[in-house]
């Protein structure tokens, strides 16, 4: 099967790629000011433990990951039903 790539899906991976590394960069600050080893299995952590900067980059990265997922899962869904 043959995927061919349009503008609606390669702006989803560019959104996918800004939202992980979004979500990366708050985990990597987390762990170089705290020193946690097991940082990257802490990624939904409370606002309490991560830096305001921290928190904003972590929530961001998450909201452009999920919504990129909401996009495709329908534009999935609605591919299915026209068949």
């Amino acid at each position: 099967m043959l995927m061919v790539i349009t503008t609606g899906t390669l702006l989803e991976a560019i959104i996918a790629f800004i939202g992980f590394g979004l979500l990366s960069l708050s985990l990597f600050l987390y762990q170089s000011r705290t020193h946690d080893e097991k940082f990257f299995t802490r990624f939904w952590l409370s606002r309490g433990l991560l830096t305001l900067r921290e928190y904003v980059l972590n929530r961001v990265g998450f909201a452009l990951v999920i919504a990129v997922i909401l996009v495709a899962s329908g534009r999935l869904t609605l591919s299915f039903l026209h068949r």
